[in-house]
């Protein structure tokens, strides 16, 4: 196995655990349906961070999914351009939280398709609470900074939800 299947490892284990969990509880019969369709519109968004016209519809093209469909399966998570702006963030996080990372911030956020440097500082410190510069010093001076956790996704407040996060 290789380090870049980790991911898609995950996704996969997940979805058998969360099948396993649904299954016999009453819920519709397709959750493991959505589970497998939500590991793999994952793996698209992250393939395709970068392009400037990626979006909901060419996800759900991507996805094999109707419009309506995708925005079902992708509305307990926020809905669809919220998550891929979410992604696109935590990619840039994690991105500028890497020292020995040398591109400037401004190739770092058109490198995960937010092209536009003032819309991108302004988002990212409303989703970590620093800007990008912020976090690339603090990142080269080894001091701590905001987790690149998703920021997005609401908390659970039943097993359902949290279920459905997985």
């Amino acid at each position: 196995m290789r380090a870049e299947d980790g991911p898609a490892l995950a996704d996969a284990t997940f979805a058998m655990l969360r099948a396993a969990l649904l299954s016999g509880s009453g819920t519709r019969r397709d959750d493991a349906a959505d589970v497998v369709h939500g590991a793999r519109i994952r793996r698209i968004v992250q393939a395709n961070l970068g392009s400037a016209t990626f979006g909901p519809l060419r996800l759900a093209r991507l996805a094999g999914m109707s419009r309506s469909q995708l925005y079902r399966q992708m509305e307990p998570l926020g809905g669809v351009a919220a998550y891929i702006q979410a992604e696109r963030l935590r990619a840039a996080h994690v991105a500028l939280s890497d020292a020995k990372d040398r591109r400037t911030v401004g190739r770092i956020a058109a490198d995960v398709g937010l092209f536009d440097g003032s819309s991108f500082s302004r988002m990212f410190r409303r989703a970590y609470g620093c800007t990008p510069r912020e976090l690339r010093l603090a990142a080269a001076a080894g001091t701590p900074f905001p987790s690149a956790r998703t920021p997005f996704r609401p908390t659970p407040h039943t097993i359902t939800e949290l279920l459905r996060t997985l």
